[in-house]
C-alpha cells in the first residue's frame, strides 16, 4: 500500500520538450493524442509551456497514453506500467521533414513505434541536425540497431541496454 497519489503530465518526450522551450529553445513537438481530457490537457500543458504543437495530431481510434509510476522506498526499485496509446499510432509518414529547416536539435525517445523514431533521427540527420536518443523504454525485443547507429547521442537509463 502506498500514502500518496499524485498526478503529473509527462511522458519523457513531452518533458525533454517542455524542458528545452523553458530554456528558451525553439521547440517543436511532434506526437499524437486521443481525442478525450487527457489529450486536451496535456496540449494545453505543452502550449503553456511554449511548446509549438502544430505537429502533434489527435485521433478518435485511441486514447492518450498514459503512466502509472509506483515509487518504491529508497532500498526498493520504482514500477512504471506504460499504456501507450495514441503514442503507438504516430507513423513513420507523421515526421514531416519541414519541421527540421532551420533546427539544430533532435530530442527522441522510445514512447513512438521504433519506426517512427527511425525516420525522425533519419530526416533529422539529412537536415545537418544533432539527435540525441534517450532509449527508452525498451520495447519488447530491445532496441533496434538502426536506431543506435542512427543517432548521434544514445542516451541510455540505468537499466537500458
Amino acid at each position: 500500500l502506498h500514502d500518496t497519489f499524485s498526478q503529473a503530465f509527462g511522458g519523457k518526450g513531452a518533458n525533454q520538450a517542455v524542458q528545452a522551450a523553458l530554456l528558451g529553445a525553439e521547440t517543436h513537438f511532434v506526437g499524437k493524442v486521443g481525442d478525450d481530457a487527457y489529450g486536451a490537457a496535456a496540449l494545453e500543458n505543452l502550449r503553456d509551456r511554449g511548446v509549438i504543437i502544430d505537429n502533434v495530431r489527435t485521433t478518435i481510434t485511441a486514447p492518450t497514453g498514459v503512466a502509472f509510476v509506483a515509487v518504491g522506498a529508497e532500498d526498493e526499485t520504482n514500477s512504471i506500467v506504460v499504456v501507450p496509446g495514441a503514442n503507438f499510432e504516430l507513423a513513420p509518414d507523421d515526421v514531416d521533414a519541414a519541421i527540421f529547416d532551420g533546427a539544430g536539435v533532435l530530442l527522441c525517445q522510445l514512447e513512438i513505434p521504433q519506426a517512427t523514431t527511425l525516420r525522425a533521427l533519419e530526416v533529422a540527420a539529412a537536415a545537418g541536425c544533432v539527435s540525441v536518443l534517450n532509449a527508452a523504454p525498451v520495447p519488447p525485443g530491445g532496441v533496434d540497431d538502426a536506431l543506435l547507429r542512427a543517432a548521434s547521442i544514445v542516451c541510455p537509463n540505468e537499466v537500458e541496454l
